[in-house]
C-alpha cells in the first residue's frame, strides 16, 4: 500500500467500504480516519487550492528551484530526480588535479539519480557551452573557453563503466568508479587567469530526464508528459509512493496523458531565419535567446522557395538545439517525433526571407527536479500543479485527472436526497481572489525563477469593491509562461465558481467519487442537470431514531462546488507577451578589449654625464572597456627584435595613454607590445609594433623620413596560441 496513505488500507480491508482522498490543483493526497457506528471510514479531503494555504516549513518552489542550478560543495546532499527538461547542476563529488604545476582542476558533477535521455548545453557561470562546440573527446573547440576546458556527459545508465577519458585524466578514479545509474558531468579545466578570472566557474547543464512508462502503448521513452511524470512519482518505490499497477487507474492515466498532450493554439509568434544549415538539417533564428521550446508547433513561410522539405501551411514541430548566442531549431513532423528527436531533412537551404512562426504549444508539459528528501506530498503537489491536477485515492486505487472539463458521470435530484441540502452561494471575503501571480523557471529567462505574467478578471474585481486581490501561484513545474498564465484562469475560474453544497444522498450517489462531476437538477433551486465537482465523497452511517423502522442507514455525503467547460476554456487573445530576460549591458570579464593605434616616437637625449642616447615614446589609442580605462591597466613589453623574449613588464594605469623606453640604442631594431588589463586582473591579446629602429634626426633622409622609423612597420593582434594574425600597415601619410 502507499506510504502516505495507511488509514485508507486498513478502511477499505476492515470494512470493504469507499475510501477517498484528494486535493484538487496541484495538492497532495491526505487522508484521515472517522468512525461512525461500527463502520470504519477513511476519508480527507480539503482542496486546499480553493482556500488558504496554512503556513509551512518548506522553501517555496522558486528558493527550491533557484538553488538547483546552483553547484553544490558538501559531502552529503539529496539525490534529484529530474522530469521532463531543465537546466541543473548538483553536488560535486569529486575534484582533483592534474600535473605538478595542477595546471589542470577535474570536478565531477552529479546531476540525476536515474538514467536520463540527454545532457544538452554545459554552462560555466551562465556562459553557455553548446555540444557542436565540443569535439568528439569533449574538448571545447570553440567559444570563450575554447582550449581551456573538456566536458564528459554520462547519461547515468544501470550498466554504464568508467569513463575511459576520466581513467586517463584521473589517476586516482579506478574502473571501480562506475556511478551506475547517476547521470553526471566530467569537467577539465585548464588554468587560464583570463578565462577564469575570478574563480572555479559554477557548472549547469540544461538535462532532459527521465524516461517514463506509457500506459497508451507500453513503451518507456523521455517524455515531457506531466500525467506520466505523476504516475512515474506514484509507482516509484525508491522515491516515491510505491504504488505497483494494480493500485493505479491506467484509464484515467491515459486520459489524462491525452489532455496533457493536446496542441492549445497561441497568439502567433513569428521569428526570421539568419540562415538554414542543409547539412546538420538547422534553423538559426535572429532571435538573442530564444523563445521557442521543444514540442511547440510552428509554421514556416518564406518570401522566396522554402527550403528542401519542408512545406507551406503546414504545422511543424520545434526540437531545440541551442537556446542563445545563435538560437537554432530543428523540425519534426509531429509532436511524439520532436520529443524522440525524430526530425527532418532539408535538402536545400530555400531562398528569400525565411519566417518561423509559433502556432501552438502542449497544454500541459513538466519540467522540474524533484529532491528525494523533499516532503511526497509537496513533491506530489509540486507535479500534479504543472496541469492544474485532480488526485484521489479511492478503494485502494489511484485516480488522476489532468485540468480539463469531465462531463458529468451520473445525474442526481430529489429523488436522490436523503436530507436537507446546504447551500453557500459566496465565498468569505477573506479568502476571495481576483487575481492570481507567482514564479516559474523558463528557459526564455535562461532558468532562473522568475514572475509569469499574472492574470486577473476585471468582473471580479468590480464585484469585489475595486480592489485586486492577489493569490499566489507557484508553478515549480511549468516553463512555458503562457502555459502559467493559462493555469493561473484555472485557479482564478475554479475559485469564483462560488456555489457549493453539502449533499447528503441515498446510496443512489455511491458510484460518484472525489475528483469526478455530477450533474444536480432541483427545480426549488432552478437547477436542470448542473455540472458540480465532487470536492470530498463519505460513505456514512445515520441514525433513523425510534420505531419500527428505526436502525442505522448508510448514505453518502457529497461536498460539489459549481464547475463549468469555461473554467478551463482559453483564447490565445488572453495571453500577455513575454519578453526574454534582456543581455546585460556590462561588458564580459573574460572579454577585453585591446587598445588600438600604437606609435612610436623617439627623441634624442643627453644623459647625466653628457653622453647620448634615445628615448622611445610609445602611445595608443584607449581601450573601449570600462572596466580598463576605469580600474585597470595597461601592460607595456619590448625586445630588440633579434631576442627570443621580451624584458620583463611595466605597467601603467588606465587612463594612460603612452609610455617611455629609455637608453635604446641607435641602428637596433626593436619590437613593442602592448595589452590591456581590466580591473579584474584578466588580459587583451598583446598589440604589437614589429621593427622599428632609432636614429639621430640628422640621420634621417628624404627617401624614407618617417621622422625615426624604419620601413616596413607593421601592427600585428595577437591572440596567443589560438591567434589568427592579422597585420595592419600603419600609414604616415604620403610615405605609407
Amino acid at each position: 500500500m502507499p506510504p502516505a496513505a495507511p488509514l485508507i488500507g486498513a478502511a477499505v480491508a476492515a470494512a470493504g467500504s469507499f475510501a477517498a482522498g484528494a486535493k484538487l490543483f496541484g495538492l497532495g493526497v491526505t487522508a484521515t480516519a472517522l468512525l461512525k457506528g461500527a463502520v470504519t471510514l477513511a476519508l480527507g479531503f480539503v482542496s486546499s487550492a480553493l482556500a488558504p494555504k496554512p503556513p509551512r516549513i518548506d522553501f517555496s518552489p522558486a528558493v527550491r528551484n533557484e538553488g538547483r542550478i546552483q553547484q553544490i560543495q558538501q559531502p552529503l546532499t539529496a539525490r534529484r530526480i529530474i522530469y521532463g527538461e531543465r537546466r541543473v547542476s548538483g553536488p560535486l563529488v569529486y575534484a582533483g588535479t592534474e600535473g605538478n604545476d595542477n595546471r589542470f582542476l577535474h570536478l565531477i558533477i552529479a546531476l540525476a539519480d536515474h538514467e536520463i535521455e540527454e545532457i544538452g548545453t554545459i554552462y560555466f557561470n551562465d556562459v553557455p557551452i553548446h555540444t557542436d562546440d565540443l569535439d568528439s573527446d569533449g574538448n571545447v573547440v570553440s567559444g570563450d573557453f575554447d582550449g581551456s576546458a573538456q566536458i564528459r556527459k554520462v547519461l547515468g545508465k544501470a550498466d554504464q563503466l568508467a569513463d575511459p577519458v576520466v581513467l586517463e585524466s584521473c589517476p586516482d578514479w579506478t574502473t571501480e568508479h562506475r556511478l551506475r545509474g547517476i547521470a553526471y558531468v566530467f569537467v577539465r579545466l585548464k588554468y587560464d587567469r583570463d578565462v577564469y578570472p575570478t574563480a572555479i566557474p559554477s557548472i549547469s547543464a540544461i538535462v532532459k530526464g527521465k524516461k517514463l512508462f506509457d500506459p497508451r502503448d507500453g513503451g518507456t521513452r523521455w517524455s515531457a508528459n506531466t500525467a506520466l511524470a505523476v504516475r512515474d512519482y506514484l509507482s516509484n518505490g525508491q522515491y516515491g509512493f510505491g504504488a505497483v499497477t494494480a493500485e493505479i487507474d491506467d484509464t484515467l492515466v491515459q486520459a489524462a496523458a491525452n489532455v496533457c498532450d493536446e496542441v492549445v493554439q497561441v497568439t502567433p509568434r513569428p521569428a526570421t531565419a539568419a540562415s538554414v544549415d542543409g547539412s546538420n538539417n538547422w534553423i538559426v533564428l535572429n532571435e538573442e535567446l530564444l523563445f521557442l521550446q521543444t514540442g511547440d508547433r510552428v509554421e514556416v513561410s518564406s518570401s522566396g522557395a522554402l527550403p528542401g522539405g519542408l512545406a507551406a501551411a503546414t504545422d511543424y514541430y520545434v526540437v531545440v538545439v541551442k537556446l542563445e548566442g545563435e538560437p537554432t531549431i530543428r523540425l519534426a513532423s509531429s509532436y511524439s517525433s520532436a520529443l524522440a528527436n525524430n526530425t527532418l531533412p532539408l535538402t536545400s537551404a530555400g531562398s528569400g526571407t525565411l519566417t518561423v512562426t509559433k502556432t501552438g504549444e502542449p497544454r500541459y508539459a513538466v519540467g522540474g527536479a524533484i529532491e528525494v528528501d523533499q516532503n511526497l506530498n509537496q513533491s506530489l503537489e509540486d507535479l500534479l500543479s504543472a496541469m492544474a491536477g485532480r488526485l484521489v485515492h479511492s478503494s485502494g486505487i489511484w485516480k488522476v485527472r489532468a485540468g480539463a472539463y469531465e462531463a458529468p458521470s451520473i445525474a442526481l435530484d430529489e429523488s436522490d436526497l436523503r436530507g436537507p441540502i446546504r447551500v453557500q452561494t459566496r465565498q468569505p471575503r477573506r479568502e476571495r481572489f481576483n487575481a492570481v501571480k507567482g514564479v516559474y523557471a523558463s528557459p526564455v529567462n535562461r532558468y532562473v525563477p522568475t514572475d509569469w505574467p499574472g492574470v486577473t478578471n476585471e468582473t471580479y474585481r468590480l464585484a469585489d469593491g475595486g480592489e485586486k486581490l492577489w493569490r499566489d501561484l507557484d508553478l515549480p513545474f511549468t516553463t512555458r509562461p503562457h502555459s502559467a498564465q493559462r493555469l493561473g484562469k484555472i485557479l482564478l475560474e475554479r475559485h469564483r465558481q462560488e456555489i457549493t453544497l453539502s449533499y447528503p444522498a441515498k446510496l443512489t450517489a455511491l458510484p460518484t467519487e472525489a475528483g469526478g462531476t455530477v450533474a444536480i437538477s432541483n427545480a426549488r433551486l432552478g437547477w436542470v442537470d448542473k455540472p458540480f465537482e465532487v470536492v470530498d465523497w463519505s460513505l456514512v452511517v445515520d441514525d433513523q431514531g425510534d420505531g419500527e423502522e428505526s436502525g442505522p442507514i448508510l448514505g453518502v455525503d457529497l461536498e460539489l462546488r459549481e464547475t463549468a467547460p469555461t473554467v478551463y476554456d482559453w483564447a490565445n487573445g488572453e495571453e500577455t507577451g513575454v519578453d526574454p530576460a534582456p543581455n546585460t549591458l556590462l561588458p564580459n570579464p573574460r572579454r577585453v578589449a585591446p587598445p588600438t593605434g600604437l606609435v612610436v616616437a623617439s627623441e634624442q637625449i643627453k644623459t647625466a654625464t653628457g653622453d647620448e642616447t634615445y628615448r622611445a615614446s610609445v602611445s595608443w589609442t584607449p581601450a573601449l572597456d570600462l572596466f580598463v580605462t576605469d580600474g585597470g591597466r595597461y601592460e607595456v613589453q619590448w625586445r630588440q627584435s633579434a631576442d627570443a623574449e621580451y624584458r620583463p613588464s611595466w605597467f601603467v594605469d588606465g587612463e594612460q595613454t603612452q609610455a617611455a623606453i629609455n637608453q635604446l640604442e641607435r641602428g637596433v631594431t626593436y619590437d613593442v607590445r602592448v595589452r590591456s588589463v581590466n580591473a579584474l586582473g584578466v588580459r587583451s591579446g598583446w598589440v604589437t609594433l614589429f621593427g622599428f629602429t632609432v636614429t639621430s634626426p640628422a640621420g634621417a633622409t628624404t627617401q624614407i623620413d618617417y621622422g625615426e622609423f624604419s620601413t616596413a612597420v607593421t601592427q600585428m593582434l595577437d591572440y596567443g596560441e589560438f591567434s589568427t594574425p592579422v597585420t595592419q600597415n600603419l600609414d604616415y601619410g604620403e610615405f605609407a
